[in-house]
């Protein structure tokens, strides 16, 4: 048990220290700083107040018991986890320069060169990357373990409502106000997402992802 409490805890932890650092940086509420370029404040980002505080650390804790860990398959996972993780975090960088937030408040150490997308991240940045790490693996973990059909369907629920916490709404608050463009690639991710959250939940109720 004291397993799945540190689990949790790591996680919740990561999002206070992760939000002790915005608020040095002067990037945690609207009106802490003068610059007023700034959009998706630390506060304002819904995936993570919401989603990585509360959603992410529930569904960990409904999975630790029916999971057993493999270091041949953390030896896969581990990489596709830093690989997704550096893959979003570049991707967000491009939309810096107009939609500045938390995690890029500006372009100033990469002078704007995509090769040092980086260099811009401060250290509350790099502790959601830590984080969605470490919660890709989980979940890596959720699809590739044999789970009980409540445990499948609540860890549903959790995703289907997490996804437009993480996706949409910071797309929308970034962006505001929003474009049609924000508005089309928000949701279309969100779409996209929730389509593979289908498909996953159908093949853990039918197939041999269940017990």
């Amino acid at each position: 048990m004291w397993e799945q409490w540190a689990a949790i805890s790591l996680l919740v932890s990561l999002v206070f220290i992760g939000g002790i650092c915005s608020l040095v940086e002067g990037t945690f509420y609207p009106g802490q700083s003068t610059d007023n370029k700034i959009k998706l404040w630390f506060v304002l980002h819904g995936g993570v107040v919401f989603g990585d505080l509360i959603l992410i650390p529930l569904a960990v804790w409904m999975w630790y018991e029916s999971i057993n860990f493999s270091l041949g398959r953390l030896l896969i996972t581990c990489p596709l986890a830093i690989a997704i993780t550096w893959f979003c975090h570049r991707g967000w960088w491009f939309a810096c320069k107009d939609q500045p937030g938390y995690m890029y408040p500006n372009q100033k150490y990469s002078k704007g060169d995509p090769k040092f997308w980086y260099r811009d991240l401060p250290v509350s940045a790099w502790i959601h990357v830590v984080y969605m790490i470490v919660s890709t693996m989980w979940i890596a973990e959720y699809i590739f373990n044999p789970m009980p059909a409540d445990v499948v369907k609540k860890t549903f629920d959790i995703f289907v409502a997490f996804v437009p916490l993480a996706i949409i709404e910071p797309g929308i608050v970034q962006g505001w106000p929003p474009t049609k463009k924000d508005i089309t690639n928000s949701c279309t991710i969100a779409v996209g997402l929730w389509v593979l959250i289908g498909l996953v939940t159908w093949g853990k109720l039918v197939h041999w992802w269940i017990f």
